[in-house]
């Protein structure tokens, strides 16, 4: 309880987040001033009390911060992660002029040494180029806060975009080192906190995880190379401190609040560590509600946390998503159907848009399926993933892409592969006829191949 308390606290230090309403629920765009400002933010080199970032000018903050604690892989939790954050105006998603760009210097190593010196602000990185680390310390932790001093007056400090919301959407670009975890289920994972809205910040939490409110995670599993277009809805894939797997929406059974409704805080954290520096850039972040698009029927039952990329290097796109089952107690085979279209798809349509060319799924360039259908790596895992290559016409044209899962599991058929010498066909029915959709923006501005420039004047040993 008390380092749950304290890890809230400590972000709450680093970094500001704008707590204005702008159209369409976006939180930010990072639309640059220059690398210091944009709209409304002031740049500090320690926001709260642990790291550089932004804070917004106006009350009650949104904060956007750089954590300098390491709770992905350090020994003890409070292990150092050394960098920073800035608005990087040379490229963004969705044709955007410019994106939030961290820069990862050192901190904790996988054995548990600490790779590097001390570096908490630009300035830092600029006038000590020695304290980099010369190996691979550290990890990407960025947290967004929509913060109120602790016992003002008011409700709890939920973002206001995310209310009535019941999907959160955002672009984020890793290094092309940033490989897939082909061993397990995730490579990065949001962290988001909840509170009831109808709570007082001075009463206790009615929440079984800590005092700031319920915590769940959102998994992913990304390659790095290319803008990744992320889209979680309202089913996180675990529950802190409750140990089980969550339903759909699940703080509404629970407390009788929606998931976004309380949503007053999230982080970003992943778990692999490459060459220092190295860098991530992430735009685009905005909530929204399904009755708004064209298709508000949808299944987050069995299709959640689905992420989409395009890898302009070689031109290829992967998908990847998770399903219900629990990797612990169930084994559980699957079967998705996948399709696009350059206009919007619908349950109704779902069959007139063009299946996505599958040219394996999982990692393993052995799993091959027929034409637009998908199935787990692993029976044990959750994670769906696929790789595919769109039509040259398709890419060139631009524009949005659209993009449609079906669950079309029925036990008995997609017979695929062996395991122990016996075909691997599905184990259950599909709960719905229902879709899950997503979309990619493709652009200039997204497609870029060129790796960043390096800050002038800096050397590093």
């Amino acid at each position: 309880m008390t380092i749950l308390l304290l890890r809230f606290f400590l972000a709450l230090v680093i970094l500001g987040w704008p707590s204005l309403t702008l159209a369409g629920g976006m939180l930010h765009p990072f639309e640059p001033g220059n690398d210091r400002t944009y709209q409304g933010w002031t740049y500090e080199r320690d926001v709260v009390g642990t790291g550089n970032g932004f804070k917004e000018n106006a009350y009650p903050y949104n904060i956007l911060t750089w954590y300098q604690y390491d709770w992905s892989g350090g020994p003890s939790g409070t292990d150092p992660t050394y960098g920073f954050v800035e608005i990087d105006g040379s490229q963004g998603a969705e044709g955007s002029s410019g994106s939030l760009k961290a820069t990862i210097t050192g901190g904790v190593t996988n054995g548990g040494g600490i790779c590097g010196g001390a570096i908490t602000s630009k300035e830092d990185f600029l006038a000590n180029p020695s304290r980099v680390c010369n190996g691979k310390g550290g990890s990407l932790e960025l947290y967004f806060i929509h913060y109120r001093p602790w016992g003002g007056s008011g409700g709890r400090s939920t973002f206001t975009q995310a209310i009535g919301s019941d999907r959160m959407s955002f672009y984020i670009k890793f290094p092309t080192e940033y490989l897939l975890d082909i061993s397990g289920d995730a490579n990065l994972h949001v962290g988001t906190y909840t509170y009831n809205p109808a709570k007082q910040e001075t009463e206790p939490a009615d929440e079984e995880d800590d005092p700031i409110g319920s915590h769940f995670y959102h998994y992913l599993n990304l390659s790095g190379g290319g803008w990744i277009h992320v889209l979680l809805d309202q089913h996180p894939q675990w529950r802190r401190s409750a140990g089980i797997n969550p339903i759909n929406n699940p703080t509404k059974p629970l407390w009788g609040y929606n998931y976004y409704d309380g949503f007053h805080s999230f982080y970003l954290q992943q778990t692999q560590r490459l060459n220092n520096p190295w860098y991530v850039w992430m735009d685009q972040i905005r909530f929204y509600h399904t009755s708004t698009t064209p298709e508000p029927n949808q299944n987050d039952d069995t299709i959640q946390s689905v992420a989409v990329a395009y890898y302009p290097s070689d031109k290829h796109w992967e998908i990847g998503f998770y399903d219900q089952y629990d990797t612990c107690c169930r084994i559980d085979m699957s079967t998705y159907e996948i399709r696009y279209s350059p206009s919007p798809i619908t349950n109704s349509n779902f069959q007139s848009a063009t299946l996505i060319p599958v040219e394996r799924y999982g990692p393993s360039s052995d799993g091959k399926s027929a034409q637009g259908l998908v199935k787990k790596k692993d029976p044990d895992l959750r994670q769906i993933w696929t790789r595919f290559t769109l039509p040259d016409a398709v890419v060139n044209a631009g524009g949005t892409i659209y993009f449609a899962i079906k669950d079309v599991s029925k036990v008995g058929t997609h017979c695929a592969g062996e395991s122990s010498g016996v075909a691997i066909c599905d184990n259950r029915n599909a709960p719905n006829s229902l879709i899950h959709t997503t979309d990619y923006f493709l652009s200039q501005a997204n497609s870029d191949t060129n790796p960043p420039a390096p800050p002038k004047g800096l050397v590093v040993r």
